[in-house]
């Protein structure tokens, strides 16, 4: 696995988080524009909401071990293609419940490659500071997308386009990440573990040098005092030296 393609891996899931924080985020606007149009009360137009996250949680309960079964990559291929299939079909309809099914459909997309994102994660890593600083560059990205989906849909809006649009940009994104994805070589899960139980031996043995050598320096120092002894500066130790006369 070279340099060049774990960065790519990286870039890959950065723009995954921010791509689907773009719609999640943006749902909270889209709803006072399902009310005016289909005249519904909000309770009733939260079901955007519920759609969306019923759909993540539901897949990240049911479906989260596709990534352990079929594979990092064809996991993440396919829950891509998924929601950029349910975003582009978003434009052809015009009913509410319509709507919500797509919804909950792209949802489910979601946890699909989320949770095998995370999991890739853990394959590319090979320490906790490295896992640590992956996900807060995640976390970062995720709120880059939760910040421009919204300012995108409010541009959309006051240009007279209709909310779906934002939905047909992150599909496009979704294309894209998809022929990245199927170019990127992916590191096998067998290779992950070899390389963090390589890491993990290369820690331990640092581990018991470092405390062997702490001993072994305890060990002189105290066999130094023995030697030494209360008669260290009496003629027997140092025999060259005169001792003054009374």
């Amino acid at each position: 696995m070279t340099r060049e393609n774990l960065t790519v891996i990286k870039a890959l899931t950065f723009v995954m988080f921010m791509m689907f924080a773009m719609t999640t985020d943006s749902v909270g606007i889209i709803i006072p524009e399902i009310i005016r149009t289909f005249h519904l009360s909000l309770t009733a137009a939260g079901s955007f909401q519920y759609a969306t996250m019923g759909g993540i949680a539901l897949a990240g309960f049911l479906l989260g071990h596709l990534a352990d079964r079929i594979g990092r990559k064809p996991t993440i291929i396919a829950g891509l293609t998924l929601f950029a299939a349910a975003s582009y079909l978003l434009i052809a309809g015009n009913s509410f419940w319509y709507f919500c099914a797509l919804m909950a459909l792209s949802g489910a997309a979601i946890g699909i490659f989320k949770t095998a994102a995370l999991a890739l994660i853990g394959d590319i890593v090979s320490s906790t500071a490295e896992h640590t600083s992956i996900m807060n560059t995640v976390e970062g990205f995720f709120g880059v997308g939760s910040i421009i989906g919204p300012a995108i849909l409010a541009r959309l809006l006051l240009r007279g386009l209709s909310w779906q649009w934002l939905y047909v940009i992150a599909g496009t994104m979704c294309v894209l990440l998809i022929v990245t994805a199927a170019s990127v070589r992916y590191p096998s899960a067998k290779s992950a573990e070899a390389r963090r139980s390589w890491g993990s031996l290369f820690a331990r043995m640092a581990h018991r040098c470092g405390l062997r050598l702490w001993l072994g320096g305890s060990g002189l120092r105290r066999a130094g005092k023995r030697d030494a002894g209360p008669g260290l500066l009496s003629h027997e130790k140092f025999p060259g030296r005169i001792e003054p006369q009374p």
